[in-house]
């Protein structure tokens, strides 16, 4: 599994108390497989970046991580999202199928 220092260091110094950190790990862990149907594989990077941009996604309801006021750093939970499902090849629910007609 992840560290909650892996998920602090995405988030760049984000002032977030380890429990709330560990709490969204164990979501992101569940969530993860929900959507493979498989146990992440700890020594896959790919799975390793899913799991913390998962628990990055579980934080976002605890703080605010739309917009920062300092630097102006810029965090989109679609964005994140997307780069889930690169990350494990996985379609999303309801994507359009473009056909020739």
């Amino acid at each position: 599994m992840i560290s909650v220092e892996e998920v602090k260091d995405f988030l760049k110094n984000a002032d977030i108390p380890d429990t709330e950190i560990q709490k969204a790990i164990s979501l992101a862990y569940g969530r993860f497989v929900r959507l493979t149907n498989i146990a992440p594989d700890e020594n896959d990077p790919q799975h390793r970046q899913a799991l913390i941009i998962l628990a990055v996604l579980e934080l976002a309801s605890f703080i605010n991580l739309y917009y920062r006021q300092n630097n102006a750093e810029y965090i989109r939970t679609k964005e994140l999202t997307a780069e889930v499902e690169r990350l494990l090849s996985l379609t999303p629910k309801g994507a359009v199928l473009w056909q020739t007609i």
